[in-house]
């Protein structure tokens, strides 16, 4: 018991430089988060005289209800809202039955592609970003939920494709031989065995990307030129230009835009990390 507790006392004085390094990272990286969030509270008179202090004096809701007025917050929240659960519901039925066969087949011609959406990873969407709007017009998108849902599936498959891929390849093969030998059908293999055995890889992706897109600028900006369908991180550029900046405005914003992807990372975190490390690494 006591060479145990030694051992413990070992471990801990052993790993204090990792646990000093990790919480001045968390500092780093909250205290800017906090500062943005008081000031979004603040008239922008507090906020030009000093960012670093707060008082309760100061608390004013008056950027919230500007922002909401001018951005049309309502409309933008839709427009995010519809874009991004098309282009997940895509990319979550599309990746996994793209991993379901490279998995399940051994094909040579399976592995080049996969090894071909893999390296897409690397292609930086600034390459191919001006091409993406005569493709659209000519095929009827350009201004759609659907054209942006698309670019946006086309972006994220890779991503999609790795983790899937990863994660099938750890399951047992006898699992889809015993459903062979007993009659079940590819379809049935995938959605009766496989999909419920990838809650986790599944969760991980729809974080991943469904951040990437919430937060998204480019592709929205380059694909949707009607204001009505316009996402909230275009409309919050209306706060910018190049003579002054409405730090209220841009603070309140911005707290505004990131609650609910913060509120879903929350809600679906302990399956994000799990399905993060058994999606990604072979055992």
């Amino acid at each position: 018991m006591k060479q145990k507790r030694e051992k413990s006392l070992s471990w801990q004085k052993k790993h204090i430089g990792s646990k000093v390094l990790l919480s001045l990272f968390a500092f780093f990286v909250l205290f800017p988060i906090l500062l943005a969030l008081l000031n979004s509270f603040k008239p922008i008179a507090a906020i030009q005289r000093n960012f670093l202090t707060f008082h309760l004096g100061e608390f004013t809701l008056q950027a919230y209800d500007k922002v909401i007025t001018i951005l049309r917050f309502g409309e933008g929240l839709w427009n995010n809202i519809a874009i991004t659960l098309l282009s997940i519901a895509m990319t979550v039925v599309l990746g996994s039955l793209m991993a379901f066969a490279i998995s399940l087949v051994n094909s040579k011609f399976l592995r080049a592609v996969y090894l071909a959406t893999i390296l897409l990873i690397c292609i930086p969407i600034h390459a191919i970003i001006l091409q993406l709007v005569p493709l659209l017009k000519t095929l009827g998108l350009l201004n759609t939920y659907w054209g942006t849902a698309f670019v946006f599936t086309a972006l994220s498959l890779p991503v999609a494709v790795f983790l899937y891929t990863g994660f099938m390849r750890t399951l047992p093969r006898e699992l889809s031989e015993a459903a062979v030998v007993d009659g079940c059908s590819l379809w049935r293999i995938y959605t009766s065995i496989y999909m419920p055995l990838m809650k986790t890889i599944t969760v991980t992706v729809i974080i991943l990307r469904a951040t990437f897109i919430w937060n998204d600028l480019l592709v929205s900006l380059v694909t949707i030129s009607d204001a009505t369908k316009t996402m909230l991180v275009p409309r919050m550029y209306a706060f910018n230009s190049s003579t002054s900046t409405r730090w209220d405005l841009v603070l309140a914003s911005s707290v505004l835009v990131s609650l609910p992807v913060a509120a879903l990372y929350l809600f679906l975190q302990k399956f994000y990390m799990r399905g993060l490390v058994s999606g990604a690494v072979k055992e």
